[in-house]
């Protein structure tokens, strides 16, 4: 799976975000966070609910509370979105989380969707992990 990035400012330089942002209204999806300079995956965030623009332009204001998360200046990284359906949204988030390894990211997912660390992947779960249980299969 290819990841393409961008900036979620204008590109006129005017205030706002850019279109690709704002045609994100009403969508649901996985988003990642990346340094624009060194290409390190910050951040994996999804939205199931149809509010992907809301929960992922939040990282780019001030915000506290329960379900808050990082926050981050727009013009020191890029965004790649993938668009999905609500219910597999959380499970995608938890792939990238497991491939990418993300250094904002709380917990690592496994705690999402399993109990244990070492609990073999079934049903649902295997097709997230590869051949030796131990990735993505992208």
């Amino acid at each position: 799976m290819r990841l393409d990035f961008a900036s979620v400012r204008r590109a006129d330089g005017r205030r706002g975000f850019a279109d690709w942002v704002r045609a994100l209204v009403g969508q649901d999806g996985v988003y990642v966070i990346r340094d624009a300079s060194t290409g390190e995956i910050l951040y994996v965030g999804e939205s199931h609910r149809g509010r992907l623009y809301h929960t992922l332009t939040r990282h780019f204001q001030s915000w506290s509370g329960f379900g808050s998360g990082p926050t981050y200046h727009p013009d020191f990284v890029e965004v790649a979105v993938i668009l999905t359906d609500a219910a597999t949204a959380s499970y995608q988030q938890f792939a990238l989380i497991q491939a990418l390894r993300p250094l904002d990211n709380v917990q690592d997912g496994r705690s999402l969707f399993r109990s244990a660390y070492a609990e073999p992947a079934t049903g649902d779960d295997a097709e997230f992990l590869d051949d030796d249980g131990s990735g993505v299969p992208f």
